[in-house]
């Protein structure tokens, strides 16, 4: 997103990050290294988990199950420069990509997650028809969002955890800026981690609880 760098001197930028998905693991860590690198943070997530997400750093937190959500952070955003979009929770580039169309500042949208969810996906011997029937709308929804995107002049990436072992943002993150975050408390590691078990034989039980929906929890099986 070409954002500044985290840091324990960062000035404030004047510009505010969107971040839908608030309370997700990516999303937890990304209001605080965005708040840690001079950036005011416009974040979503569910209600019960508001608090939280403030706690983080996002200095508003609306809840995207709203019938007005988009309105809300489109009216919230009024007066301010936008520094862009995170897209983490499902099939959410498109909202994101509506809010940017009518803000002001740098129109491009991060995309973490894919348009949709194979969570759904049963084993047994229509497995192959499912995953087909997914992938057909993998398809259509990203070509659906990106015409939307190029019609409104937004550009969209999605991102890959691999592209850091090539690049200087793993440096800045994990040796220059973590460590003594971290240690200063500066920094939380979050979200607070669901222990299911210990051993490789609970990681199916951790499959099985991912698969149900976690909120605000990672979950962790301990070796």
């Amino acid at each position: 997103m070409a954002l500044e760098y985290p840091s324990a001197t960062a000035k404030p930028t004047g510009k505010t990050l969107l971040v839908w998905g608030g309370s997700t693991s990516v999303g937890s860590n990304a209001i605080q290294l965005a708040v840690a690198a001079g950036y005011d943070v416009i974040a979503t997530a569910s209600p019960r988990n508001f608090d939280y997400v403030t706690r983080l750093g996002a200095g508003q937190v609306f809840d995207y199950n709203s019938p007005t959500v988009v309105a809300d952070i489109i009216a919230a955003l009024h007066g301010r420069t936008i520094a862009g979009a995170l897209a983490v929770a499902t099939d959410s580039a498109g909202v994101c990509a509506e809010i940017l169309h009518a803000a002001t500042g740098t129109k491009f949208v991060s995309i973490a997650s894919p348009p949709v969810s194979f969570a759904s996906v049963t084993p047994g011997s229509g497995i192959s028809l499912q995953l087909a029937r997914l992938v057909g709308r993998l398809a259509a929804s990203t070509v659906s969002t990106q015409v939307k995107s190029r019609v409104r002049r937004i550009r969209s990436k999605m991102i890959w955890g691999a592209s850091l072992m090539d690049d200087e943002v793993s440096t800045v993150i994990y040796e220059d800026f973590l460590p003594q975050a971290l240690a200063d408390g500066r920094y939380r590691a979050a979200p607070e981690p669901l222990v299911i078990g210990t051993g490789l034989e609970h990681i199916q039980a951790g499959l099985d609880a991912q698969k149900k929906g976690v909120s605000a929890k990672k979950i962790v099986i301990t070796l």
